[in-house]
């Protein structure tokens, strides 16, 4: 499922990265925004903020929409 409708408050896994636009891909890949990561979606409004390890970071809802998501284990 999109970052954009999974649950706060949990943790995942990002699935797949999808985009084509190189520019989007490159601000995903350079904070570490990759296949197999574990994610905590912390809050959407009024941006996407999502904790990966010891880092926070605020993505807009463009980017949130290209990252896909799985609950661990699934």
């Amino acid at each position: 499922m999109s970052l954009k409708e999974f649950p706060i408050h949990r943790s995942g896994v990002i699935s797949n990265i999808d985009t084509h636009d190189s520019e989007l891909l490159n601000t995903l890949l350079t904070i570490g925004a990759l296949p197999h990561t574990e994610i905590e979606l912390l809050q959407k409004q009024p941006t996407y903020v999502l904790r990966m390890g010891y880092s926070t970071f605020a993505l807009d809802e463009e980017l949130a929409a290209c990252i896909s998501v799985h609950a661990p284990g699934t």
